[in-house]
C-alpha cells in the first residue's frame, strides 16, 4: 500500500479536484483507491464523488456534516476520524491511499502524521507568487515530520509552460480549462495527470501500524456517534469534546 499526502498553503488552487482525478485514473489503471477527506470540518470530496464507494475501485472515507457545527476540532476528535479511517483501511487493503487534507498546517496534519506513515507528498499550488509562498514556508514541516520522503508539486490552472522555480520536483503543470467540470479536466489533462500517477507508483509502499487503543481510545465511539440521530450526534461530541484531552 502506498499512502499519499495531498497538500496546498491555501485553498482554492484545486487540491480536492486534483486527488479526484488522481484517484479516478488509479482506479481506471486497476488500482484500489481509499480517499480520506481530511479537511474534517468542511470536506469537499463529496462533490466529486457521491457516497463512501462510488466507484468499483474507489472508496471515499468522509465526515459529511459530522463536524460541520465545530469552528476548532479537539486533538481527540481528529484521532477518532482518523483511527476510524485506519479500520477502513485495513478492511479494503487498496493499493493507494489519497489523503486530501486541509489548507495550511492544522491539528489533522500532525495527528495525521503521527498515524500514518507516508510515501510522498505532492504540494498542488498555482503559479502565482501567493500560492507559491504559501507551500514554501510549509515544506519544512512535511520535511521535519516525514523525513526523507519524496515530495513534488503540481501546479493547477496554468495559462503556460512557464513556471516558477522550486526546490523541490516540478512534477506537472495543469492547464487552466474553460470547462471546469472535473471529469473533463481529467481527459484534457490526461498526460499531466499521469505524470502525477507516474510519480507516485513509484514511491515507497507503506504498512499501517496495527490499529491501537492505547491512550484510553475506545475503538466504538465514532462508530456509535455515526448511528446516532443528528441532534444527539451534536451533544454526544460537544461533550467529548469537554472531556477529551
Amino acid at each position: 500500500m502506498k499512502a499519499i499526502i495531498i497538500y496546498s498553503g491555501k485553498g482554492g488552487v484545486g487540491k480536492t479536484t486534483t486527488t479526484a482525478n488522481i484517484a479516478r485514473l488509479l482506479a481506471k489503471q486497476g488500482n484500489k483507491v481509499f480517499i480520506i477527506d481530511a479537511d474534517i470540518n468542511t470536506p469537499s470530496m463529496n462533490t466529486e464523488f457521491e457516497g463512501d464507494h462510488p466507484h468499483e475501485m474507489i472508496w471515499v472515507h468522509s465526515s459529511g456534516n459530522m463536524f460541520s457545527k465545530f469552528i476548532y476540532l479537539e486533538k481527540s476528535m481528529v484521532r477518532q476520524y482518523l483511527e476510524l479511517a485506519k479500520k477502513k483501511i485495513h478492511s479494503i487493503n487498496p493499493d493507494y491511499v489519497l489523503i486530501d487534507t486541509p489548507p495550511s498546517v492544522t491539528n489533522v496534519h500532525i495527528e495525521l502524521l503521527s498515524r500514518v506513515k507516508v510515501s510522498y507528498v505532492l504540494f498542488v499550488t498555482q503559479p502565482t507568487k501567493l500560492s507559491n509562498q504559501d507551500v514554501l514556508r510549509t515544506m519544512d514541516f512535511f520535511h521535519e515530520r516525514c523525513g526523507k520522503v519524496n515530495c513534488g508539486i503540481v501546479e493547477n490552472m496554468c495559462y503556460g509552460t512557464e513556471h516558477n522555480e522550486y526546490p523541490i520536483r516540478l512534477v506537472a503543470q495543469i492547464p487552466m480549462q474553460d470547462n471546469m467540470n472535473t471529469e473533463n479536466l481529467l481527459t484534457n489533462a490526461y498526460n499531466e495527470f499521469q505524470k502525477i500517477v507516474d510519480e507516485i507508483v513509484q514511491s515507497d509502499i507503506v504498512v499501517l501500524e496495527e490499529y491501537s487503543t492505547e491512550n484510553g481510545y475506545d475503538e466504538t465511539l465514532m462508530l456509535r456517534i455515526y448511528t446516532l440521530p443528528a441532534h444527539e450526534n451534536i451533544t454526544l461530541l460537544m461533550n467529548l469534546n469537554m472531556i477529551m484531552v
